[in-house]
């Protein structure tokens, strides 16, 4: 079964979704819902200090069975406003998924969920 769900921020961490797959990848998904681009070095940093402490709740959830495993893990950064160029081309090269509004709408009409079309 999949399993997608917000995380409930009283457990210490926050990221928006978190999905499991039956592959057993975790995806950590944030999405920013803002005029503006995603750019700076703070915000890469406190992007990556959410993903990393909500990796190690996850960890403590999973009752002493394993560990999640670095490569099992997906990072996904939704932000409406876009990316600037190098903002972009970090989070590229550390792995992540980006997408903006554009390439959200895309996947909707893909996936048959777009309205009004």
């Amino acid at each position: 079964d999949n399993y997608a769900g917000k995380i409930n921020r009283t457990r210490g961490f926050e990221v928006d979704i978190v999905g499991k797959s039956k592959d057993r990848k975790v995806w950590l998904v944030e999405v920013r819902n803002w005029k503006g681009k995603f750019s700076g070095r703070s915000e890469l940093k406190g992007l990556e200090r959410r993903f990393k402490r909500a990796i190690e709740m996850l960890n403590l959830e999973e009752n002493g069975k394993r560990e999640i495993k670095e490569n099992r893990i997906i990072k996904w950064v939704i932000c409406t406003g876009g990316f600037t160029r190098p903002t972009k081309k970090k989070l590229i090269e550390q792995d992540y998924y980006i997408s903006d509004l554009e390439a959200i709408n895309y996947i909707a009409r893909v996936c048959g969920l777009a309205h009004g079309e």
